[in-house]
């Protein structure tokens, strides 16, 4: 039967069949592009996918793959975009289809709820790119993501912001000294852990608008010689004004070293607020 006439039949409205409608052509064209190009990219963002469907939708793929295709194996899956969409679980049956190969997953922009228990990281031993960005109901790293970089892995950019991240407890590990950039915007961090300072080759930390961050912890001295960018606009602990001498230094080369070594004299001090009054004789 064809799927309009099921949603018709089912009380929805023209608007809604249409959109469906759209909806599905859309999704064939992803897929034939998908197959077509051969490169191992599969993009599956914007299709507002529940969890049922995108399984529907992964079989639809292996069809048409096959079809395409038929006398070759299927190319192995890099790059899976899952943005955008409705899912509420990262389904286990798909690190049976692309575990082996994956290098980047994109999963922001859905209904991702903790605990990511199908995430299992140990079972993605090539990726290096994960976002899990807004998704406001991820408020605790996924166990079994923990778990993963307990062993030693290639990951090297973590997108976490927009989450409702509290602690980052678990994630800074001698396992993870791969990883480069860490997004944690907007999220509703307390603390950072000072096992931060295993970080030593991140060059990019964000970490705006976690207003209810108070202080840095002094591990991010240690990264400092290596991070290129840091940004702490919207923090508890930025809403009095910079030193001049840190301000200065800001749009030269060493002016994420020098706000650093300042955030870590703040971190250090028995009086956070005393320091800052110390410095404010400073401040033009």
């Amino acid at each position: 039967m064809n799927h309009a006439i099921e949603l018709q039949r089912a009380g929805c409205t023209k608007d809604v069949v249409d959109d469906r409608r759209c909806l599905a052509a859309e999704t064939r064209r992803k897929l034939e592009r998908s197959v077509g190009d051969k490169l191992g990219i599969v993009d599956l963002s914007g299709l507002c996918l529940v969890d049922v469907e995108l399984l529907e939708v992964w079989r639809e793929f292996r069809c048409l793959e096959n079809e395409v295709c038929p006398d070759t194996p299927p190319c192995p899956v890099w790059y899976l975009n899952l943005a955008h969409n409705r899912l509420q679980h990262f389904p286990s049956w798909l690190i049976e289809e692309v575990g082996e190969t994956l290098r980047v997953l994109d999963l922001s922009n859905n209904h991702l709820a903790s605990p990511l228990d199908g995430l299992e990281l140990a079972r993605l031993p090539e990726l290096e790119v994960l976002s899990l960005a807004h998704n406001p109901q991820v408020q605790a790293l996924p166990q079994t993501l923990i778990t993963g970089l307990a062993c030693t892995h290639p990951i090297r950019v973590i997108d976490l912001s927009y989450t409702g991240l509290k602690r980052i407890i678990g994630l800074c590990s001698m396992h993870t000294s791969n990883i480069r950039v860490v997004k944690l915007e907007y999220c509703d961090l307390e603390e950072l852990p000072d096992s931060i300072r295993l970080w030593h080759r991140l060059w990019s930390l964000d970490l705006r608008g976690n207003a209810r961050l108070r202080q840095l912890p002094l591990g991010i001295q240690v990264i400092a010689p290596s991070l290129r960018r840091l940004d702490v606009e919207g923090c508890e602990f930025m809403e009095k004004p910079l030193p001049a001498r840190v301000r200065r230094a800001l749009g030269g080369k060493h002016g994420v070293r020098t706000l650093v070594e300042w955030l870590g004299v703040q971190a250090s001090s028995s009086s956070p607020s005393d320091a800052m009054q110390r410095d404010a004789s400073s401040c033009v």
